[in-house]
């Protein structure tokens, strides 16, 4: 239950890493909603924003979830003393990684359970450093990570965004 922080990304590789499954959810959730979640997958832990642990401990209510607070900045202090000397765990593609909700717009929120191959797809199993080689060749050239608008307008920087997706 975090927001678009530099903690979110580290928090959900690292899990995946552990072996474990992550379920992302929208720190907007209210009570009846994460108790929902928690009850649902079966969660055995819950990583929530500093701002967002109250409510996500009166979801979890009559749970054994613990919740775990996560303040900004603050993830080496919350991972000190687990030092990363373990090996990640060993996962086969058709193992669950991650469960997506649904937003429920016509009933109930249902888990969307996505496998290790199909959250990687056809990346290669290098991803960090080829995706941090593709970003280092596109914001150079002033597609992405630039705040300079395109020569030719959105139209023609998203149908640059396609195709170098697709190459």
């Amino acid at each position: 239950m975090l927001p678009n922080l530099p903690e979110f990304p580290v928090l959900y590789y690292g899990i995946l890493r552990a072996g474990a499954v992550v379920v992302p959810m929208n720190p907007l959730l209210r009570q009846r909603e994460i108790a929902h979640y928690v009850r649902d997958c079966d969660m055995t832990l819950l990583l929530a924003h500093q701002d967002t642990a109250d409510e996500a401990r009166r979801g979890a209510e009559g749970t054994v979830t613990p919740i775990v607070p996560v303040p900004p900045g603050g993830l080496p202090d919350l991972l000190a003393g687990h030092p990363d000397t373990e090996p990640a765990a060993a996962r086969r593609d058709d193992d669950l990684a991650v469960i997506l909700y649904t937003s429920g717009t016509t009933g109930v929120p249902k888990g969307a359970m996505l496998t290790h191959a199909g959250v990687a797809g056809p990346m290669p199993r290098n991803c960090a450093s080829s995706c941090a080689s593709a970003w280092h060749r596109t914001s150079t050239r002033g597609r992405f990570g630039s705040s300079r608008p395109s020569p030719r307008g959105p139209r023609a920087r998203s149908s640059s965004v396609r195709s170098a997706a697709s190459s």
